[in-house]
């Protein structure tokens, strides 16, 4: 009888830039829209309530750039959720790098 291993979904570094489209503060989660217009959700801490709501509010001319941890599904490999974050900074969309790629 042939098992199979399970694969198990993981956790790796990400570098992503997007516009915040939610703010829970009661659960300290946000939601990142990328340009693709995927979703990811995302935890982040009392420190960091501060720019996560700066930038929902400034969210038409403004761009979070998150750097952290974030939980990757094992079968296709795409980003589940934002565990941490160890890094967040806003940025003007006037100053976000264009990529031709994505």
């Amino acid at each position: 009888m042939a098992r199979r291993r399970k694969r198990r979904d993981y956790l790796d570094f990400v570098d992503l830039i997007g516009e915040v489209r939610l703010a829970d503060l009661d659960g300290r989660n946000f939601s990142l829209q990328l340009d693709d217009g995927t979703k990811i959700q995302g935890k982040f801490t009392p420190e960091q309530e501060s720019i996560i709501t700066e930038s929902l509010r400034e969210h038409s001319s403004r761009r979070l750039r998150v750097k952290g941890k974030a939980e990757f599904m094992a079968v296709s490999g795409k980003i589940k959720r934002i565990v941490s974050l160890a890094e967040i900074a806003i940025q003007n969309v006037e100053d976000v790098p264009y990529d031709p790629s994505a």
